[in-house]
């Protein structure tokens, strides 16, 4: 059986687009969740776990995430586990997801945390396994081997894991290297060109878009929460019905922020290119560039939308 319904597995994203690559990340997120769901209903659950990580790595998604969790307790793999635990805390949901809190009374005994810091530029590996410096990997309790390349010299550094405390190993500068020195300070920006005659469209045409845009957004946000209501409806009790009621629902949202991104978009490049800000060089006091504010409306990165069903 599915994991979450019986006509197709379900995917919650919310997740901002502001480019194409970011477009190409949640596509590889989904591929990546319909390939964990087939590996789950298989009973590949190592290769469920790792899929739904990845998944959620992508696309940060809470149903990704629990589904993560949950085939790492039944692959018995501590170590994705206790980080998938983390990635939950880190998300404000310790003490609130059972799926979560079971593998953290599961593995919490059976593994501990080592981080790596470097002097400088530096590949790191623990026990022949890369890992990415400066960030906390679980690993299961006992001796360990982490070694550590920094500018072609190669430092290691024998360790034992306990569950606590954490482990830190500190790399060294080769000798003979200079310590990297601070950045320099950015050189003075040129005195701005002078502004170009007076021209364009009055900045109403901008508030107007912008009035429209967060009106949409509004709008979009609250069929965003009716969507997820009826998807957590039909967790409780999935049937036929719910799920078409669901897809109509998440069409009409997915149209709404499709309308609300081409709006902001709209309404930057009026704001932009078009309109005439002000008719003196000096800026008006409190004024706020169009850029920063549109920011505030749909968030600095892009608008974001909902897939459900």
């Amino acid at each position: 059986m599915r994991p979450f319904a019986p006509l197709a597995a379900t995917w919650i994203l919310l997740a901002a687009v502001p480019a194409a690559a970011d477009a190409a990340s949640v596509e590889r997120a989904h591929a990546a969740y319909e390939r964990a769901a087939a590996d789950y209903d298989a009973g590949r659950y190592q290769a469920a776990a790792e899929g739904f990580a990845r998944a959620d790595e992508l696309a940060p998604n809470p149903t990704a995430l629990q589904m993560g969790v949950t085939a790492a307790v039944r692959a018995d793999d501590a170590e994705l586990g206790m980080t998938l635990v983390e990635r939950a805390d880190q998300r404000g949901l310790r003490g609130t997801n059972p799926a979560v809190e079971t593998a953290r009374q599961r593995f919490a005994d059976r593994v501990g945390s080592v981080i790596v810091a470097c002097p400088s530029a530096c590949t790191v590996t623990i026990d022949g396994i890369s890992m990415a410096p400066g960030v906390r990997r679980w690993v299961v309790v006992g001796p360990h081997e982490v070694d550590v390349d920094v500018g072609g010299t190669l430092q290691s550094f024998p360790i034992g894991v306990q569950p606590q405390p954490p482990v830190t190993v500190q790399a060294r500068l080769p000798a003979g290297t200079a310590s990297v020195s601070p950045a320099a300070a950015p050189s003075p920006l040129a005195p701005s060109a002078p502004e170009a005659p007076t021209s364009g469209l009055s900045p109403i045409w901008f508030w107007a878009g912008a009035a429209i845009t967060l009106g949409l957004a509004g709008t979009s946000i609250a069929s965003s929460l009716d969507t997820i209501h009826q998807h957590d409806v039909f967790l409780r009790d999935p049937t036929n019905a719910g799920a078409s009621d669901g897809r109509s629902a998440q069409l009409r949202t997915n149209i709404l922020w499709g309308a609300t991104a081409a709006a902001a978009a709209a309404t930057v490049l009026v704001g932009v290119v078009f309109v005439r800000w002000r008719a003196s060089p000096t800026p008006r006091s409190g004024a706020v560039p169009p850029r920063a504010w549109l920011g505030g409306v749909v968030g600095s990165g892009g608008a974001s939308l909902l897939g459900l069903w």
